[in-house]
């Protein structure tokens, strides 16, 4: 299982907790000297829903779990936590959210307007989307391609474009829902 054993090894690397662009809330406290020290989880990371969703298209690339572990640890640190930690940062979960509704707001008001008024605001789905990389939204060979851009790029950006995109190739169905349902079918 290397999918799992990629993901318990990240769990328990304590060098992600000085390692991560955006420092990972962990929770401390005080070791038998006093010393303030990291109680739990190891890495600072605390396990959320979808968090194997990063580590299941990078098994289609890297065989060895070893190497999927080296390669999995720096995109976290790089990417990936930016995506689960609650900050103003750039590049952070909030800023890419604003991001894809001024993205939305510039290329398709109309799509955004109409969307708003029937109780169902773009980014009411597509946060998840943009939180999980499009890990378990897009096929494998799709997500793979949207980080080749994320590397490419170094940059989180194409992640609130390319939920732009999806809106705007489906606008013509989106702007026939007539409810958040009617929306989540499409």
């Amino acid at each position: 299982w290397v999918l799992e054993d990629a993901c318990v090894a990240l769990l328990h690397d304590p060098w992600l907790l000085t390692h991560a662009s955006l420092p990972p809330l962990a929770i401390t406290g005080l070791d038998a000297a006093g010393r303030r020290t990291t109680a739990f989880p190891l890495s600072g990371i605390v396990p959320y829903e979808g968090f194997s969703y990063f580590a299941a298209p990078l098994c289609y690339v890297f065989a060895q779990s070893d190497v999927l572990h080296a390669v999995l640890r720096s995109m976290h640190a790089l990417y990936f936590c930016r995506l689960h930690t609650i900050s103003s940062a750039e590049e952070s979960l909030l800023w890419l959210c604003k991001t894809f509704e001024a993205l939305l707001d510039e290329t398709a008001p109309a799509l955004a307007r109409h969307l708003a008024q029937i109780g169902a605001p773009a980014l009411r789905f597509t946060c998840a989307w943009i939180a999980r990389g499009f890990a378990g939204v897009l096929p494998p060979a799709q997500t793979l391609a949207l980080w080749d851009r994320v590397l490419a790029f170094d940059s989180l950006l194409p992640l609130p474009m390319c939920a732009v995109a999806i809106l705007v190739f489906r606008a013509k169905s989106l702007m026939l829902a007539r409810s958040e349902d009617d929306v989540c079918a499409i």
